[in-house]
Order: C-alpha cells, then sequence, then structure tokens
C-alpha cells in the first residue's frame, strides 16, 4: 500500500484471546517451500474495498514485496508476503503458522509490529521515516474465521510538498507534544482502535536524498494534542534551508491527514492587503493576508508564548508585498531581545496576478491612522525594506534596532 490512503472496517468475528505464553517468530518461508516440522502453511486474505477514504481520493492498493505481521493463538508472530492481488484491493497472503495454533490478529507494515500483550497489538511510528505514504500507512485486522482480514488505519498523518533540491525535513510539536512512539491498539472490540502511546518523542526526521520533489507522508501519533502547532525545517545537504510554522492549535486523529502545504526553499512567504486562496503565504496564490502576516510576525516577537520554534520560523524571512496600502494597526510593534536577533526583509513592487516586479507601477506602501507610526521596531533585530514606501507616518524604532530602505 505505497501511495493511497483507506480506512478499513473490522468484520465482528470470535477469535481466539491469546495466552501468556512468550513471543516467538516463526521462521521465513524457505525458497523450496518445504514446510519445517511444527508449522503449516497457510493465506490469509487481506480486503480493503469496505470502506474508502477521501484522503487524496484514492484507494489502498497492495504492492510487491508487501509484508505482514500476523499474530497467533500462542502469541507467536510470522511474516507473511502477498502472493496474489498486486496493484488491487484485495491481496492474498502466505506465511507459517504454528499447528494447532490460529492467525487471530495481523499488522501491515511488518516493520512496524512491536509486540502483543492480551488482545492489545503494539505498533512503532518511528522517528525517522522515508515519507512514502504506504510505509508509514499502520493498519491492524483481526483475523476471521474465514481466513479474511479488513484492515483499519490507526495512526494519523502529516503531509507537505517539496521542491527537488530538498534532501531532509525535521517536524517538530512546538510544545513539545508527542509524534512517535509506541502505539497500543486495543483488539477486543469489533474494531481495532487505537490508545496509549510509549516511549514518544516530539520530532520526526524525514529524508529523501534522491527526492525529484513532491508530496509526502508523514506518519504520527493519534489522539495527541499540539496546541502551539508545528514546525517543519527543511534542509539542503546538511544545511538548513528554510523553515515553515504551522500556528494552529491542533488535534491529531486516527485516518485524518493535516496539510502543512507546500515548502517554499529560503523561507519566502507571499502577502497581499486581503490575501488569496488557503492564505497559508506560500505562493501567490495562496498569499498571506496583512492581517495573517503581521500575525506571524507578531506571534515571534512579542507574543508571551514566544519560544525558539517561533523564532527560527522568523528568522531570515523574506516577505514578498503585492501592490497595495498595507495598515498593521495603530501599535504596530515588533520587539526582539538581545539573545534573539532576528533578520526579516521586506520586499515590495510585486503584482501578485503574475508575480512581476515593477516598482515604478506596483506601489507598496506603510501606512497607519494619524498620529501612529507605521511600524515599530525594539529589540536587536536586522529589517531591510526593500521597494516599500511609508506613506504619511513614519518608521519608529530604538537605538539597538537597524532599518535600511530602499
Amino acid at each position: 500500500m505505497k501511495k493511497y490512503l483507506n480506512m478499513f472496517v473490522c468484520a465482528a468475528c470470535a477469535v481466539a484471546l491469546l495466552s501468556c505464553e512468550k513471543e516467538k517468530e516463526a521462521p521465513e518461508v524457505a525458497e523450496d517451500g518445504i514446510v519445517p516440522p511444527g508449522y503449516r502453511m497457510e493465506t490469509l486474505r487481506g480486503e480493503s474495498e469496505q470502506t474508502k477514504t477521501t484522503i487524496d481520493n484514492g484507494v489502498t492498493l497492495w504492492a510487491a514485496a508487501d509484508q505482514i505481521k500476523v499474530i497467533c493463538s500462542d502469541n507467536s508472530v510470522s511474516n507473511f508476503t502477498i502472493q496474489a492481488g498486486v496493484g488491487t484491493n484485495t491481496g492474498d497472503f502466505k506465511g507459517l503458522v504454528p499447528e494447532g495454533k490460529t492467525a487471530v490478529y495481523a499488522v501491515y507494515p511488518a516493520a512496524n509490529y512491536s509486540s502483543v500483550s492480551g488482545s492489545t497489538v503494539k505498533v512503532n511510528i518511528p522517528a525517522e521515516q522515508t515519507g512514502v505514504f504506504g510505509a508509514g500507512n499502520l493498519a491492524v485486522a483481526k483475523v476471521d474465521t474465514d481466513r479474511h482480514m479488513a484492515f483499519k488505519n490507526v495512526n494519523a498523518f502529516i503531509s507537505f510538498t517539496i521542491p527537488a533540491e530538498i534532501t531532509k525535513v525535521v517536524i517538530s510539536s512546538v510544545s513539545g507534544a508527542d509524534l512517535s512512539g509506541t502505539l497500543s491498539v486495543a483488539c477486543s472490540g469489533d474494531a481495532p482502535v487505537a490508545g496509549a502511546l510509549e516511549n514518544g518523542g516530539s520530532s520526526i526526521t524525514v529524508t529523501f536524498p534522491d527526492s525529484d520533489g513532491g508530496t509526502y507522508y508523514i506518519s504520527v501519533a493519534p489522539g495527541v494534542n499540539h496546541p502551539k502547532g508545528l514546525l517543519l525545517t527543511y534542509y539542503k545537504g546538511e544545511e538548513v534551508s528554510g523553515t515553515y510554522y504551522l500556528n494552529k492549535n491542533i488535534t491529531t486523529a486516527a485516518n485524518t491527514n493535516i496539510t502543512m502545504g507546500t515548502v517554499e526553499a529560503e523561507g519566502n512567504y507571499y502577502v497581499t492587503v486581503s490575501g488569496a486562496g488557503s492564505k497559508n503565504g506560500m505562493s501567490w496564490e495562496n498569499a498571506f493576508s496583512a492581517e495573517q502576516m503581521w500575525k506571524k510576525l507578531h506571534l515571534a516577537g512579542t507574543d508571551e508564548a514566544t519560544d525558539d520554534a517561533k523564532l527560527a520560523a522568523i528568522d531570515g524571512a523574506v516577505f514578498h508585498m503585492g501592490a497595495g496600502t498595507y495598515n498593521f494597526g495603530e501599535t504596530p510593534l515588533l520587539s526582539f531581545d538581545e539573545a534573539n536577533p532576528v533578520t526579516v526583509t521586506f520586499k515590495g513592487g510585486y503584482n501578485a496576478s503574475t508575480g512581476a516586479r515593477d516598482l515604478e507601477n506596483n506601489h507598496t506602501d506603510f501606512t497607519a491612522a494619524a498620529g501612529y507610526s507605521a511600524l515599530q521596531l525594539s529589540g536587536k533585530m536586522n529589517i531591510t525594506m526593500d521597494g516599500i514606501r511609508i506613506t504619511g507616518n513614519s518608521v519608529d524604532g530604538n537605538k539597538r534596532a537597524a532599518l535600511e530602505s530602499t
């Protein structure tokens, strides 16, 4: 299941309870097909046609070499490999089961299986991932009496789109809440249900050295609140290329996807007076509004909850400003202390419809109500205003603020 997401609903079935015997791994099926003593060969069918999700408007398709981890009634486990159904949503998997025992649960992908205790199966949401959808689509199934498995997705997703030159992305919870860890999945009911998380970590690293760019998915723990949002740091080689701060109170949920948007290299943001599209600032088609740009700047500076993540997300940022008049209110104060200096650039003169820059015909003006400053600066920072006109008012700053206007 490599590219598309599907939610599976487990069929109700009666299964034997797992014993308390020590878990053991069954041998792999030999190339000559000879079954070792004490085992029998069994075929299980993984079906996914019952329910389809709307994420990516797709269906789940089994892929060549897909493996599932099968758990038997004596706590023994075995790798089952797909034998038929590649490219479809119904696959036949073959593997070894101890004589006299019954297959009761299954985990996809097999590599993410951790352990089993009673009717609770544990799966790993790793701190290092590839971004390939299928590798992170954790699903658990109960095996019914007809040897059928109806898998159910148990993790949440975060997706983003990168250009070809990005080689690594680190996604972090700004509040330090868990993104990775070992997830307990209860299988005592009609369908597996994600539960508690152990050994959690607040960041996940995704590497793709041979990527041509595109959309990638991060598997994350479900049911976790991230009140300060998420920070995405992206790299070219080992050098940080930029950051993207998703400033939202987020709670992850199983079988749902949080879209971070398109990553633009070098921390570029696009702004028009009223904004456009999704208003995430990642392109002219989805430009920040003046209010949203100011909120991003303000959160990184004067907000009481200021922290390293917010500062990292704004330091070095370039705001490309579409033509128009920008009024940031009566007290547009940017304040950074000596320990956290930042560099921010405002570049005006753009035609937001074409992206062309023409300072003579596309005026970008900062202004304010009578008697107020268009922009106030406090603390240690480097502000470059390129192609920005201050109309009717002023830019005020204390002695520690460096301001360049061109």
